[in-house]
């Protein structure tokens, strides 16, 4: 059975800076001037997503471009690990503004208003640690490195840990996720999908903010490393199937019912879909286990496509191309996050042609989006490369900007 995605947008695909802009018509001749339209538009546009100091956002800051005019966590993350070293000022003022500003309790704001008012509702990711360890590594600014900033970070933690994780130290999703439609969380109930991706986060994050407080001096480093390497543990033994090494979302239910057998065993969610990339980035698999799982994402029947990989495999029965927000579509489309996220953890466990022909087929998507309509759009239809939605979209495209040249040198944005 085959299902039709419905989403209950009447006319909002069809509204002006959402509908897209035209077809693709034209296409590089080569990866190479790809790489070089894709790298050109950055340079010469970038700064349409600069913002100065508003309401409560105390530092200059980046936005993702299109509809969306505010500050968000992991889109600001992605856009400075990309973005031109010129946007230095604005790339540590959107740490400074995700890091400066927890509740009391240390819950993180998770975005803002275009007035700079700030939003703690939806789940925030946890990735304040690994912001403030990029700028570092970007710009050598060490002074942004505080005992205030990495306490704040810190009492962050706990409060992932106190409100997020179950007994067994799965952090699960308490709202919809980034990847807003992943059919193993979204309508599920709160709390109850141990996201392999949110699991991601929380490895890196454990792993950067040791760093940072060795920098200040600040409580127990080796505390988090050890946290983190139980992260990294439950991944490889519990999200990671033994049939096929894929890293699936777990179902963690708040109260499940048992008799007299002992319920010691996961209950994986069996869909394949780009939360699965995550872990691949973050560094718990190793090249072996990279190796095997890029099977299944290099597969044409699953998620392949001349642009990239889907964002759901094609053998899910919910798989599609429909233009979605609120929740964007996630269930089929090519998005240039997963994409690069994989490109580079390809390179890293060596498997450089691999890497080089997907960061090829993400670049030249993009490049024939800016040849034929002067821009980039949010997403694209994994059945024929066509745009969807919102033109302008800039957000962690950003990433592809010199992504060839970051390959050739074997240098990673990500690197803790």
């Amino acid at each position: 059975m085959s299902f039709e995605a419905v989403y209950d947008l009447p006319g909002y695909a069809e509204r002006p800076g959402v509908a897209p802009l035209g077809k693709i018509r034209c296409y590089p001749i080569s990866v190479s001037e790809a790489s070089d339209t894709v790298n050109n538009y950055i340079r010469q546009n970038w700064r349409n997503l600069a913002r100065s100091p508003r309401g409560k956002l105390e530092y200059p800051y980046l936005v993702p471009g299109s509809v969306y005019d505010n500050l968000w966590d992991w889109d600001g993350y992605f856009i400075a690990a990309g973005a031109p070293a010129e946007a230095r000022e604005y790339i540590i003022g959107t740490a400074l503004n995700l890091t400066d500003t927890p509740l009391l309790d240390g819950k993180p704001v998770k975005m803002s208003s275009p007035d700079g008012d700030l939003s703690y509702g939806p789940h925030p990711y946890p990735l304040r640690a690994q912001f403030l360890r990029l700028c570092v590594n970007r710009f050598d600014c060490r002074e942004i490195v505080t005992r205030q900033r990495v306490e704040k970070i810190c009492r962050t933690l706990e409060f992932y840990e106190q409100k997020t994780a179950d007994g067994d130290g799965f952090f699960c999703w308490q709202t919809m996720p980034g990847i807003d439609n992943n059919p193993s969380v979204y309508g599920r109930n709160s709390g109850e999908t141990c996201g392999a991706d949110l699991m991601s986060f929380h490895y890196r994050e454990y792993l950067a903010c040791a760093e940072l407080q060795e920098m200040c001096g600040v409580g127990d480093p080796e505390e988090n490393r050890c946290k983190a390497e139980k992260i990294k543990t439950l991944l490889n033994r519990c999200n990671r199937s033994r049939k096929d090494g894929f890293y699936y979302d777990l179902h963690r239910p708040s109260a499940p019912v048992i008799h007299k057998q002992m319920l010691n065993w996961v209950n994986r969610i069996p869909y394949r879909g780009c939360s699965g990339v995550f872990p691949l980035w973050a560094g718990v698999a190793d090249r072996g286990m990279i190796a095997e799982v890029w099977k299944i994402f290099s597969d044409p029947e699953e998620f392949m496509t001349p642009w990239g990989i889907r964002s759901l495999s094609k053998r899910e029965e919910m798989y599609n191309n429909a233009p979605g927000a609120n929740p964007s579509n996630w269930q089929g489309p090519v998005w240039s996050l997963p994409n690069v996220l994989l490109v580079y953890a390809l390179n890293d466990a060596g498997m450089k042609d691999e890497a080089a022909d997907l960061a090829g087929r993400i670049i030249s998507l993009l490049a024939s989006d800016i040849m034929s309509n002067g821009c980039m759009h949010e997403y694209y239809d994994a059945e024929n490369g066509e745009p969807v939605l919102k033109p302008g979209f800039i957000s962690w495209h950003m990433l592809t900007f010199e992504l060839m040249e970051n390959l050739e040198r074997d240098f990673s944005p990500f690197v803790l």
